[in-house]
């Protein structure tokens, strides 16, 4: 996974993409996982696990907890 941080390229496009939805809406203050799941068009069980592992390459802050 290091790699993967250092070159966000190199990752799954919908992880990184999911995090920049993310954030935006974070930004915004619109709920985060409905958001995400409209913008990819994917279920909210899969924003949850897309989410995580931006978690874990450091493109997404969760912080400020993310609403239903």
């Amino acid at each position: 996974t290091s790699e993967v941080w250092v070159r966000p390229e190199n990752a799954d496009p919908k992880i990184y993409s999911a995090a920049q939805i993310a954030n935006q809406a974070l930004s915004l203050g619109l709920p985060v996982r409905p958001t995400v799941a409209a913008e990819l068009n994917v279920r909210t069980r899969t924003v949850d696990r897309l989410l995580a592992k931006a978690k874990a390459e450091g493109w997404f802050d969760d912080q400020r907890k993310f609403t239903a």
